[in-house]
């Protein structure tokens, strides 16, 4: 009989981005190998989805179970022995304070950390993080980067517009930097294509900017495949991140990158890339300048860019996961 691998997600949200990450991976282990069931938690991630949560949930008869993000606090209801949490990013420690912190410490970080024999994060920037707010031996913690989401061996390279080019922003959160980027292009002769529920605030900056723009959200994989296809070049100028997926996307289809001069951006681009400072709408303007009017340097980023994608493709990725799902197995018996 096959082991039983349990990746429990959190409750359904319009962007998914998570989970197509771990669908991808399930797909790629090893054929055969394992029984894979996704468990989505019934209730949130605020004070009394948590509590709801802890309270209710009730785990399926499993060999191994893999919280695959954003509800770290459910390792409390699984063997130690038996359990993978993926830490994606911290980032809402680093914008919380007082006792709402506090608190947040102790769900998304400390308990976990406690409760969850093997972690995993996606990058070193977001391992070296866990260990300064943790203080967690660096050695319990294994780097396995996210697969790329969008087959390229799909698509063909794309010749950009240089008279009208679409630029694409995946992201409206305020970590994705949007306001800056509006700033950015504004006056350029470029159409924003924008992919994430916007705010009041950011439909006002945009309503009264020099700027053609369009909005989308809630997309499927198809239409987020044709969101890339249709875009010149990809800016993902954000101020923080775990890892960067669309990055690694928009490179999987042949498309420049305008991204953060900052880990793990910098890491994640492999050189294949346009880097800027995105806290400097003047910075980030140059780079998509540079990217739109240097057909040389977009021939060059799109070729790096191309390369670096294979060290994220599926079946590499689903193999080092393969790797602690088998010492789990072994240790477990």
């Amino acid at each position: 009989m096959k082991p039983k691998l349990v990746y429990i997600e959190r409750k359904l949200q319009d962007f998914v981005s998570i989970e197509r990450v771990f669908e991808r991976v399930a797909a790629h282990l090893p054929e055969d190998q394992y029984e894979c069931e996704f468990k989505k938690l019934e209730f949130g991630s605020g004070f009394t989805g948590i509590v709801k949560n802890l309270v209710h949930f009730e785990p399926p008869e499993a060999d191994i179970y893999h919280i695959t993000g954003h509800v770290h606090f459910i390792a409390k209801k699984l063997p130690f022995e038996r359990t993978v949490l993926t830490i994606h990013d911290l980032r809402i420690l680093h914008t919380s304070s007082g006792l709402r912190r506090t608190f947040l410490k102790k769900f998304f970080l400390d308990w976990p950390l406690k409760y969850a024999k093997y972690i995993t994060t996606i990058s070193e920037a977001s391992k070296n993080d866990i260990v300064g707010l943790s203080g967690c031996d660096p050695d319990r913690i294994r780097v396995i980067e996210n697969p790329v989401t969008i087959d390229s061996a799909e698509f063909g390279t794309h010749e950009l517009d240089t008279e009208s080019p679409v630029v694409l922003q995946v992201g409206t959160e305020p970590h994705k930097n949007l306001e800056r980027l509006i700033k950015a292009v504004e006056g350029i002769g470029c159409r924003l294509e924008i992919v994430g529920p916007l705010n009041g605030a950011q439909k006002e900056l945009l309503e009264n900017a020099d700027l053609e723009y369009a909005s989308s959200e809630a997309l499927n994989d198809e239409e987020m495949r044709s969101k890339y296809l249709e875009a010149d070049l990809l800016a993902f100028c954000s101020t923080f991140e775990g890892f960067g997926l669309p990055i690694v996307e928009a490179q999987a289809v042949g498309i420049p990158v305008v991204t953060s001069d900052r880990e793990p951006m910098r890491g994640v681009s492999g050189g294949g890339a346009v880097l800027v400072d995105p806290e400097a709408p003047l910075s980030i303007r140059k780079g998509i300048r540079s990217v739109i009017n240097d057909k040389e340097l977009r021939t060059k980023i799109v070729e790096k860019g191309t390369l670096n994608v294979a060290r994220f493709e599926p079946s590499a990725v689903a193999a080092k996961y393969h790797e602690v799902y088998q010492e789990i197995l072994s240790t477990s018996k």
